[in-house]
């Protein structure tokens, strides 16, 4: 059996990947993992504040203050999110989750949906005129 790394490299880890996975909207790892004042998130992007949490374990546990204290984070322009990594040290296969409010959450759909319809109509309208 492999042996874990130490939270804090699992977390710099974590932090980094999902630096990588956002890049296309200007992300970025916050110098002090979201430990200073100014910078107090652990990733921060054009659209959402993310607070990343990384375990060895199978289950991970969610309590109201601290998604409380993920929201309070953020600022009015960022959605603020939650990023679960279930490490498996074993086949080193992470599991990455994200949280989201379920209003940001259908607001993110609802603004998916919309493209596609203008993407839709913008192709059969340029269709027509060829």
């Amino acid at each position: 059996m492999a042996r874990p790394k130490s939270t804090t490299a699992q977390g710099r880890e974590h932090e980094e990947h999902m630096v990588k996975l956002l890049e296309f909207d200007g992300s970025r790892r916050s110098a002090s993992s979201g430990a200073s004042w100014n910078d107090n998130t652990d990733v921060v992007s054009e659209s959402i504040a993310l607070e990343c949490e990384s375990t060895n374990s199978n289950s991970y546990s969610l309590k109201l203050d601290f998604w409380r204290e993920v929201v309070s984070k953020s600022t009015a322009n960022r959605i603020p999110t939650l990023g679960i990594q279930f490490r498996n040290i074993d086949t080193k296969k992470n599991t990455n989750l994200v949280v989201m409010s379920a209003d940001d959450f259908a607001e993110m759909l609802e603004e998916i949906i919309e493209l596609r319809e203008y993407r839709f109509t913008t192709q059969e309208i340029r269709k027509r005129n060829a």
